[in-house]
């Protein structure tokens, strides 16, 4: 499973999104440079002289960095893959995957209740939120991830993608059978044709010319007459 388009969206408006390269200067190192949604350049603060920071010196449209987000994300899908050991559904594991981007997701009270099938809202609403930590929009952003681990999904057969996929194919097929029946068509209509002829000649006394030209079709079909 990977995250969902709504959760990488999720996790990018609550991490927010910054355009341009920027010193992570949360870190009592003096920060990291940076960019998009915590996307990491290089270790250390942003030089505007390291080679990897060259590709974003005109900074990241809106997409750019929701595409850098795609790239991250793995190693926190990761996490929930090693940690979880019961299936999960998609806002199941978009809850989680976003936790764990947040906080790095190494909380076992937080494991122990999604094994364990207990309230995982209520566990994630006490974690990561000890009293020197707390901030109002962070104990909202706990909710909210408990709030989408709760919500159902619509069970179905096939994701939306695998339905367009599968129409496409069949409407390819429609197309392909569309087309035999075309060739058919005039096929039969080629064959009406030279039936007509034939009669004609054979009405009229033309008999050899007719022997002639059903030799040729014949010939020209494959098929060795007597």
């Amino acid at each position: 499973m990977n995250t969902s388009d709504a959760g990488l969206r999720y996790t990018l408006s609550k991490e927010g999104l910054v355009n341009h390269l920027y010193n992570d200067n949360w870190r009592p190192t003096g920060g990291n440079c940076t960019i998009g949604v915590g996307h990491l350049v290089h270790l250390g603060p942003c030089t505007y002289a390291d080679s990897s920071e060259f590709p974003y010196f005109n900074g990241l449209t809106d997409e750019e960095a929701l595409v850098l987000l795609r790239q991250d994300i793995p190693r926190y899908e990761a996490v929930v893959d090693s940690h979880a050991m019961i299936p999960l559904n998609q806002n199941q594991y978009d809850a989680l995957v976003d936790f764990c981007f947040n906080t790095g997701g190494g909380y076992s009270a937080v494991w122990n209740a999604v094994n364990n099938g207990s309230d995982v809202a209520a566990v994630l609403l006490v974690t990561a939120v000890t009293p020197e930590q707390f901030r109002p929009q962070l104990t909202q952003r706990r909710r909210e991830e408990g709030e989408r681990y709760n919500t159902p999904v619509e069970d179905r057969l096939y994701t939306d993608q695998q339905i367009d996929d599968k129409v496409g194919a069949v409407l390819g097929q429609c197309i392909a059978l569309g087309q035999k029946l075309d060739t058919l068509n005039d096929n039969i209509e080629a064959q009406r044709h030279e039936l007509l002829v034939l009669g004609h000649l054979i009405a009229t006394g033309r008999t050899t010319e007719a022997d002639v030209r059903i030799k040729y079709e014949a010939t020209a079909a494959g098929i060795t007459l007597p």
